[in-house]
């Protein structure tokens, strides 16, 4: 076991499936615009990872249309959240109603103060090389973003136990402004969501983040309960290479700095559905997976070499896809082949007996 500080993050340690109870207070629920009578009530994340919100009340009569009642739970401090009832249970003889309910929008935001230091928590997250103390800090704007993992990442990602996991709690994060300045939960939530699409790019599919929190040192901070929505835990082999992740944040900057642009936004936008849907494809269906993946090459190439190789829409047109590939590796400083990782695509390149066939001409083959 690894010396981990204790924080936040603790209540989660060694727990990467619900449920999970959270601390949170029920202070108030109303039925259209009715106040309740609560005798008890708790907030948990159940087996799926979802918000559920249980509690009791006295009802001396059946509610027989509760499901379809406007219901609104306040948590803490926050403004009320609008809820809906997926489990209703009333005892005749004890005159109580049992009622669970999720909201209808997770993650959901509780209201409160800015602050200047968070905490969250990513699902399904990549298996990366991450200094167990220290973790990787990317920079998004003036937000620092210091990605963690658990004493219980690694073993996610090992053994049998995997197979029967859809969905878990694998990394937590902090994160902190630059300057010092406060800021609001929105406002987080759309800088880290940025990080948290960088790495599902990295793993090859969509991850999922939330139950987030401002510093508690700030007085009634805001907080996040839930998850974005987010695939399956064990994804298919994809192109990165645990080795490379001291690399993230530098590659993190590029990919920030390229969504900037209008232009740069869309195009990772079709290279990236490109990749994923190479990614689902692969197993069953080869032949689209690989047009899939060259076009999502493609789509980068032209990007690149027209944004910073000043290549003419003629140029690239009569390019071949192996000459695109090589130009923007060298404009990009990127080393190596494509074949340096996989003997066998090494041997399929020997055979061909021609100097000038190379890693980027086996992938315009295919």
């Amino acid at each position: 076991m690894s010396e981990s500080p204790v924080g936040p993050h603790s209540i989660y340690e060694g727990h990467p499936k619900g449920p999970i109870d959270l601390d949170s207070e029920v202070t108030a629920v109303q039925f259209d615009g009715e106040l309740s009578t609560i005798s008890t009530a708790r907030v948990r994340l159940d087996e799926r990872l979802r918000v559920l919100v249980d509690w009791a009340e006295t009802s001396k009569k059946p509610e027989l249309h509760i499901h379809d009642k406007d219901l609104r739970i306040t948590l803490d401090n926050s403004d009320p959240i609008e809820f809906f009832v997926n489990h209703h249970q009333m005892n005749l003889v004890s005159d109580e109603a049992k009622f669970e309910a999720e909201p209808t929008t997770e993650p959901a935001l509780l209201s409160g103060n800015p602050s200047n230091e968070a905490f969250g928590l990513i699902v399904n997250g990549p298996r990366l090389n991450i200094p167990r103390l220290d973790g990787i800090t990317f920079v998004n704007e003036n937000l620092n973003v210091t990605l963690h993992v658990f004493d219980h990442t690694h073993t996610l990602y090992q053994g049998r136990e995997r197979l029967h996991i859809s969905k878990a709690i694998t990394h937590y994060f902090t994160a902190s402004t630059i300057d010092g300045m406060e800021i609001d939960g929105s406002t987080l939530f759309k800088q880290v969501g940025r990080l948290v699409d960088f790495l599902g790019f990295v793993k090859g599919i969509r991850i999922g983040f939330g139950q987030m929190r401002g510093s508690p040192k700030v007085s009634d901070s805001y907080r996040f309960l839930g998850f974005t929505k987010h695939d399956r835990f064990e994804p298919p082999a994809n192109w990165f290479y645990r080795s490379l992740t001291e690399n993230l944040p530098a590659l993190f900057e590029d990919y920030v700095r390229r969504l900037a642009v209008i232009e740069g936004k869309r195009t990772l936008g079709r290279a990236l559905q490109y990749y994923k849907a190479g990614n689902y494809t692969q197993t069953d269906a080869t032949e689209i997976a690989l047009i899939m993946s060259a076009a999502g090459l493609e789509t980068m190439a032209y990007h690149v070499l027209s944004t910073e190789g000043g290549w003419s829409k003629a140029l690239f047109k009569s390019a071949t896809l192996a000459d695109k590939l090589r130009a923007c590796t060298r404009l990009l400083k990127v080393k190596g082949d494509p074949t340096e990782k996989s003997e066998a695509l090494k041997k399929i390149v020997k055979a061909k007996s021609n100097d000038k066939y190379d890693g980027f001409t086996l992938l315009a083959d295919f």
